[in-house]
């Protein structure tokens, strides 16, 4: 019963940038963009920004598409009018039908096992990626599928067919064989639809199609259908426009040119992911139905008077009214008329207030409050205790009792009582006293805490408590008559004034914070103010109705102000004559009846956008261009986490938020987690950068949302920078490893230096210990005992036989040797002077001891320096002993003769001492056992000495002398020392 208007349609041309003017097939994909195949332009991709074109130049098989279809592994396939093509998210590829079989591909399915399904101009093909398949040798057109389980309907030019495994049926059940069938649908409970030529569709219920009449006046061929989220079927049609079946109501709306419609012909239509109607028209390129915003119901439409001053909704969700002098209700969009009912009195009534017990109250001008019966009208008035007759406002408290304002007389409260003799009504009145008398109210309201406020038209809000009341004045200078008010979710209140706009307050613990909101509105003069069930805010005025679209914080997003051109034909609003009904429809009073805000259609919230990651850039390269291309699908979506070299650091995400009704409203919002932990800033920059990225794990995120804070499912992507070579654990642990062993080389190295510092001094300990004990021992065994004693005696025979001077000169010799011995015993090393001066004395008084039977012989060369190189003390000496002892001691046919000579060769000391006597085998045939132990200690002693001696190695050969006959001559002891010693 609403009377005709212009709905909204907005249409995208090839000046918006749509390929061509004929849309022959839509598709709404997984990430949200729109697609449009059109009849000579190729295909067109919309985001809400832009239409991007792909075409024969970018790999499709013709330009003239039919069909549009996404699989489940997403790809896209498109029907020409010689071939098919399938787009990836990458790239274009297309395939021919059979030479001698080329045909239109006019409709694309899926079969429950992924077999792509054919309709062509030549019968249905199927296609599983190699191999293309003809089902059936019949030349008839496949107009559309419908795919149900294992059944796979076909709409063709010769009537219905199912095909079954691999036969093909033709099932008219109710549709004549050769009736055409355009258009099949399943609708969401699963039942197939089926369209063609005519007045009606038929639907398939319990293996019998069912005729389902269609509101044209005229025959036509139906396009496409489809269903939105309400369950509500919509239809395109060739000739007849468009149509809606509501099934909440089951009834039917039908769009032609008159109704706004830019073309009668509408090829195929489309309900996207966000409840969007979409229409593809053959001349009239793309349309977006957004729909009439209002339903106005005024006389036109069946109502006894124009002006509707209150609205309220009864449990029967019938909606009443009260309409100019009258009061009725309207169900079904039929009015039901109170003016024949018993006790009804013509008034206008201003309010109306259904109880929690389901009673109906009503509010008027000069007649008081009438309770609405099934028997007619139960009325109070001032003479059943009213405050006043002229009620301007009704609210239910929390016991239930009904309270009342008044024009001018304060408050009044009706209660319900029961005692012995039944229920009865108890009235009441109650004053509000202020310096200036009974304030003049417009509005009465409980809060959620159950607390009573007043608005009234002398500035004043007034709040009840259990003590009294409080008064607030308005604190916005030009308010002086506060009409509405309302609470938000929040808490805050809103109060609507006829000469300051609209008031925000909210309430910090004692005192009231007011903003005044002006100059958004599209007038100052504010009637009523109601919040829809989105939390938008809408604001009556004389101009019409403006909707604020506020954030979770309250503040202001947007205002869309309504008026006759938006569809809201009332114009002028009544005071607080405003509803939300059951289904969240708002319902508003004016002076030219009652507008209906249009549910599921721009009353809608829009979804948040779908979030797509656009491009990756590695340094501005992008990702598919280098090495980590595998790490994206065809659809630009990470299949695993991103891993780096430390030196490719730089990262560039760019994203694209699809939403096709609020596009360039679009927020975005990003963080790195491992980075910056907290969200961004919500803006509309699309590229989120991030430089010099330190190792370690990342993982990006990112959302998409509107300013009222609808946000999208986040994307992620994991990033992994790894660290140089040098930063890695296997690396540090090496190191540390290194630094470990080369820590305890050291310490072994310095227990070794200790070690070897300890055996050295060790040595040189043994070795001085050695030294002294051989010093010691070459002291004992040197001077022969019998050399002494010897030497004594023939010291004591000189003196008996009265030679002093003989015997001074050897005891003076004998003693010097002895002195000279202890002194240079105390050295390592001695001058060769001071050590020949002793072998001389020790050779003087062994010649005299042994009564001068020998002579010796000491030569010095001349390259020898006797002062500055030195020998170890009485080295020689045990050898001259034993050349006495051992040699010339045992010579009876000779002198004796013992010969030292010294010379150098080099740079070493060649000593040699030889002597004359019997050999060493004669020696040793002859010598005593004393005298063995006495040289055999000798020469060991000696030859230790020799060895501990530094530098180079000393040598000693001992050689017989032996004449041209084989006798012994001697024997000669060669001792060779370096000269450093």
């Amino acid at each position: 019963m609403a009377s005709a208007q212009q709905y909204g349609f907005r249409q995208y041309s090839r000046a918006d940038g749509v390929a061509q003017s004929q849309v022959f097939a839509l598709l709404n994909d997984h990430q949200g963009h729109l697609w449009l195949g059109t009849q000579g332009g190729g295909v067109n991709r919309w985001d809400g920004r832009k239409f991007q074109r792909y075409s024969v130049a970018e790999g499709l098989k013709h330009g003239k598409v039919h069909a549009l279809f996404q699989d489940r592994r997403h790809d896209i396939w498109i029907g020409t009018n010689s071939g098919f093509s399938r787009f990836n998210g990458r790239q274009i590829r297309s395939w021919s039908f059979p030479l001698g079989l080329e045909a239109n591909c006019l409709e694309i399915a899926e079969t429950p096992h992924g077999q792509i399904l054919l309709g062509s101009t030549k019968g249905l093909w199927t296609f599983d990626g190699d191999s293309l398949v003809r089902q059936g040798e019949e030349d008839w057109s496949v107009h559309d599928i419908a795919v149900s389980g294992d059944s796979i309907w076909l709409g063709t030019s010769t009537g219905l067919k199912l095909l079954l495994e691999d036969s093909l049926l033709t099932l008219p059940a109710g549709i004549r064989p050769s009736t055409p069938v355009e258009c099949l649908a399943m609708s969401p409970n699963g039942q197939l639809y089926v369209a063609g030529y005519g007045s009606t569709l038929f639907i398939l219920r319990d293996d019998r199609f069912e005729p389902f009449p269609l509101p044209f006046p005229d025959p036509g061929l139906v396009t496409d259908m489809d269903w939105n989220q309400e369950g509500d079927l919509w239809l395109s049609t060739q000739n007849q426009g468009m149509a809606r079946w509501q099934r909440r109501d089951s009834s039917w709306t039908h769009w032609t040119r008159d109704e706004g419609l830019p073309s009668m012909y509408i090829k195929s239509l489309l309900i996207d992911q966000d409840d969007q109607v979409w229409l593809g028209t053959s001349g009239a390129g793309l349309c977006q139905y957004t729909g009439l915003p209002f339903v106005q119901f005024d006389q036109k439409s069946g109502l006894p008077e124009q002006a509707v001053y209150a609205l309220e909704e009864d449990r029967e969700c019938r909606i009443w009214m009260g309409n100019g002098l009258t009061l009725g209700y309207l169900e079904q969009e039929h009015f039901t008329d109170l003016r024949d009912s018993p006790a009804f009195r013509r008034t206008k009534y201003k309010s109306i207030l259904e109880d929690s017990d389901g009673r109906l109250w009503v509010g008027t001008e000069g007649q008081g409050v009438a309770l609405v019966t099934d028997t007619g009208f139960v009325w109070f008035d001032r003479e059943q205790g009213l405050a006043s007759n002229w009620i301007r406002s009704l609210a239910e408290g929390p016991d239930g009792a009904i309270w009342i304002g008044t024009a001018s007389s304060g408050l009044s409260r009706i209660s319900e009582y029961t005692d012995s003799t039944g229920s009865s009504w108890q009235v009441s009145s109650h004053s509000i006293t202020t310096n200036g008398g009974q304030p003049r109210i417009n509005q009465i309201l409980f809060d959620p805490s159950g607390q009573l406020w007043v608005c009234t038209r002398d500035q004043w809000v007034y709040q009840q408590h259990s003590s009294g009341w409080t008064q607030w004045l308005t604190q916005v200078s030009q308010a002086r008559d506060v009409r509405s008010m309302t609470f938000d979710e929040g808490g805050n209140l809103w109060l609507g004034t006829s000469d300051a706009g609209l008031i925000r307050v909210e309430f910090t613990e004692d005192t009231m914070r007011w903003e005044q909101i002006l100059e958004e509105l599209s007038s100052e003069v504010v009637y009523l103010i109601a919040f829809d069930e989105y939390g938008s805010l809408w604001v009556g005025s004389e101009q019409g109705m403006d909707r604020i679209n506020l954030d979770e914080a309250g503040t202001i997003i947007d205002v869309t102000p309504f008026s006759n051109e938006e569809g809201f034909l009332g114009i002028e609003t009544t005071q607080n004559a405003s509803l939300k009904d059951r289904e969240g429809r708002m319902w508003f009073g004016t002076i030219n009846g009652v507008g209906r805000w249009q549910e599921g259609l721009q009353s809608r919230k829009p979804s948040p956008p779908y979030l797509v990651l656009e491009e990756i850039r590695l340094f501005y390269e992008r990702l598919r261009n280098t090495p980590w291309d595998s790490l994206l699908t065809n659809w630009n979506e990470v299949s695993a986490p991103i891993v780096l070299p430390h030196t490719r650091n730089h990262l560039s995400f760019d994203l694209s938020g699809i939403n096709l009704e609020r596009a360039e409203e679009v927020l975005y919002q990003w963080k790195l987690i491992g980075s910056e932990p907290d969200w961004s800033p919500a803006s509309q920059r699309q590229t989120a950068t991030f430089s010099n990225l330190r190792p370690g794990e990342y993982t990006f995120v990112a959302r998409a949302g509107f300013p009222e804070g609808s946000w999208s499912d986040s994307i992620r992507v994991k990033i992994l920078i790894k660290p140089p070579f040098w930063q890695r654990w296997w690396f540090q642990a090496a190191i540390a490893a290194c630094i470990l062993i080369a820590l305890w080389l050291m310490f072994r190295f310095r227990i070794n230096q200790v070690k070897q510092r300890a055996d050295r001094e060790r040595q040189r300990v043994e070795i001085e210990r050695d030294l002294i004990e051989l010093e010691q021992k070459a002291l004992r065994l040197q001077m022969n005992p019998h050399f002494i004693f010897n030497a004594l005696n023939s010291i004591q025979a000189l003196i008996i036989k009265e030679d002093p001077v003989t015997s001074r000169y050897y005891l003076s010799k004998f003693s010097r040797l002895m002195r000279q011995v202890l002194e240079n015993s105390t050295f390592e090393r001695v001058p060769l002077e001071q050590e020949l001066q002793v072998l001389e004395d020790y050779l003087s008084l062994e010649k005299f001891s042994r009564g001068n039977s020998f002579d010796f012989i000491i030569e010095i060369a001349e390259a020898v320096d006797t002062d500055q190189d030195q020998i170890p003390p009485m080295m020689l000496q045990p050898f001259l002993e034993n050349a006495i002892i051992h040699g010339i001691a045992h010579l009876t046919t000779r002198r004796g003769q013992v010969n030292l000579r010294i010379s150098v060769q080099d740079h070493r000391l060649i000593c040699t001492i030889s002597d004359n006597g019997v050999g060493r085998k004669q020696a040793q045939r002859m010598k005593s056992q004393q005298a063995v132990a006495h040289k055999s200690m000798a020469l060991t002693v000696t030859q230790e000495r020799l060895s501990r001696l530094p530098g180079a190695a000393p040598e000693l050969v001992i050689q017989d002398l032996l004449l041209a006959d084989g006798t012994a001559a001697g024997t000669s002891v060669t001792m060779s020392l370096p000269t450093d010693t």
